[in-house]
């Protein structure tokens, strides 16, 4: 059992500088808080997240210059009240066709 220990010991010795960098590469990408397999989780949900902002504000958009036109137009608000409210005009009929 001893001999082994020096054995061990004997092969640190000689290649320390190596022993200590593959110890700081396992401790940094295993053990270490900020590790390398969180930090890349991390990455691609940051990825994931900024998609969605994308996708987020492309709404945004398309709700604002809805409601724009439905500020400022009045042939908008018709049309709106007509597909969505089924209204109509005195003389008209509707007729809803449901799929």
């Amino acid at each position: 059992m001893a001999t082994k220990i020096r054995q061990i010991w004997h092969f640190i010795a000689e290649h320390k500088y190596s022993v200590t960098i593959v110890l700081f590469l396992l401790w940094m990408t295993f053990i270490d808080d900020n590790n390398l397999l969180l930090s890349m989780q991390r990455h691609h949900e940051a990825a994931v997240l900024e998609e969605q902002i994308e996708d987020y504000r492309q709404q945004y958009e398309t709700y604002s210059r809805e409601v724009d036109a439905l500020e400022n137009d009045p042939t908008t608000i018709e049309k709106k009240a007509r597909e969505q409210y089924y209204m109509q005009r005195a003389n008209e009929d509707v007729f809803v066709v449901q799929p």
